[in-house]
């Protein structure tokens, strides 16, 4: 994460110094090295410093999110938690060492996060400890998000599958990577009888 531009940056240079404390009495891996960051076809509000400033701030106001997002009923109430505000420097950097207005998580990103991360999480959690109510109500959730729209749920919609929520929208997402991407149609009840035709099916 550093560079030519942070040498004198007092923000960067004492996380290198908390960096190099922590990892001399913890089993840390190497630090990344320049290049191994990712911007690319990034906006500046996404880059990977900013998100992790904005999960710092999260787990600073938040230090018990786990049971927090667990015990959440509503969509309202886990977008409430994505609030938190990022560190001063990271609301005003987009990158180490070159300063710019950074917006605070807006309601789309958190959206994608309830729907990709947070359920996804709870759900797993409830079945590994049995919970099966915990399942149905964060599935649940899914119903009060609106659809994800990428290249694969814009596919189905254009075939005519209709998705006006998350909950119809994972639903395409997963159709697509267990039977359209690995072209298990036979095993799929929409594919399976749209290659039997219309007149095997009338015939049934």
């Amino acid at each position: 994460m550093e560079n030519d531009e942070t040498a004198a940056d007092a923000y960067i240079q004492d996380l290198r110094r908390e960096y190099e404390f922590c990892a001399t009495s913890t089993t840390w891996g190497p630090a990344l090295a320049v290049h191994e960051w990712n911007y690319l076809r990034l906006r500046p509000a996404n880059f990977p410093p900013v998100r992790l400033g904005q999960l710092a701030g999260l787990l600073h106001a938040r230090p018990a999110l786990f049971d927090a997002l667990l015990t959440a009923q509503s969509v309202a109430a886990l977008a409430e938690f994505f609030r938190a505000p990022a560190p001063a420097y990271w609301r005003a950097h987009f990158r180490p060492g070159r300063p710019g207005k950074v917006p605070d998580l807006g309601k789309g990103s958190s959206d994608l996060l309830i729907t990709n991360v947070v359920v996804p999480l709870r759900v797993a959690y409830a079945r590994s400890v049995g919970q099966p109510a915990l399942v149905e109500s964060s599935v649940a959730l899914l119903t009060e998000l609106p659809a994800e729209h990428n290249q694969f749920t814009d596919l189905y919609g254009a075939l005519g599958f209709g998705h006006r929520t998350a909950a119809d929208s994972q639903g395409l997402l997963a159709l697509h990577k267990s039977y359209c991407a690995p072209r298990r149609c036979l095993h799929c009840a929409i594919g399976s009888r749209l290659v039997q035709g219309p007149q095997l099916r009338a015939v049934r």
